[in-house]
């Protein structure tokens, strides 16, 4: 069976990894400009070829200086993310508490 072949193993890890890094570059992207819906999406869409990659781990395994790549990438990604959750957050809570203090004001008078 030649190696690219679609039934090859190694070839459709291959083809996952590429994709996973495609989805990791486009969702870096979405959360550099702040695109919420975006990154939910493509969070969504790539878990399949995550599932994929998962099951095809036992035929062909992930070579480890490219596991250790992909652990870089998503904790580099959860980083992200994590800085815009907090950052939304703080905006709500900002937002949160001047309408509180608007309300008191209306209230008082």
């Amino acid at each position: 069976m030649p190696s690219d072949s679609p039934d090859d193993p190694i070839a459709q890890r291959d083809e996952l990894l590429r994709q996973l890094e495609g989805y990791h570059e486009q969702l870096l992207e979405a959360a550099a400009d702040e695109d919420h819906e975006q990154v939910d999406t493509l969070l969504q869409t790539r878990q399949p070829v995550i599932d994929e990659l998962t099951a095809l781990a036992d035929r062909a395994p992930i070579p480890q200086d490219v596991g250790g790549i992909i652990a870089e990438r998503e904790a580099r990604l959860q980083g992200l993310i994590d800085r815009q959750l907090t950052t939304t957050r703080g905006t709500m809570g900002e937002t949160s508490l001047r309408g509180k203090a608007a309300l008191r004001y209306r209230r008082s008078r």
